[in-house]
């Protein structure tokens, strides 16, 4: 499955009507729009199957992300063969977590989070992921169901709630 910019696919298109209904359907819900729990693991879970069976990445490098807790937990995304980890469930995904591309002669490149941002080569997937998790932005949990939006609305509200706490 690529979600590139030649266009979302069907499949993300009904993943993305999912996500729409889930969070629809908790709007009278305090935060329901954050939710971290079943419904966020749902299509969390939705997104690293599709990876999965896309045959876009490198089999070997997305077993080992999603064989990390840290990174299973986080949205799945792929384009021009690189795997990219988002906070949130909603397109446009963040770009705030390095990805991995393969690297020419084989290997791999990790990168970002932004495009003109180098980390370095790894010789493996474990290393290339291991490179990716010390490199996870703080408090880096589950995704959010929603997009760029309600994440940096809930990034907010906890900075206000621990300097309250302060």
């Amino acid at each position: 499955m690529s979600f590139g910019s030649t266009g979302l696919s069907s499949w993300s298109l009904g993943l993305h009507h999912l996500a729409g209904n889930l969070t629809c359907a908790n709007a009278g819900v305090q935060n329901a729009a954050l939710d971290t729990s079943a419904q966020g693991e749902t299509i969390v879970e939705a997104g690293w199957q599709a990876v999965r069976a896309g045959g876009r990445v490198r089999a070997e490098l997305i077993e080992a992300a999603y064989a990390e807790p840290r990174l299973w937990q986080l949205f799945p995304w792929t384009g021009m063969a690189e795997l990219h980890f988002s906070r949130c469930t909603g397109h446009p995904w963040t770009w705030d977590i390095p990805y991995v591309q393969p690297a020419l002669g084989g290997g791999y490149w990790v990168a970002g989070p932004l495009r003109d941002e180098a980390v370095g080569p790894a010789a493996t997937a474990a290393h290339a992921i291991a490179m990716v998790v010390e490199r996870l932005p703080p408090h880096c949990g589950p995704a959010l169901v929603g997009g760029p939006k309600e994440n940096a609305a809930h990034e907010a509200a906890a900075r206000a709630q621990t300097a309250a706490d302060s």
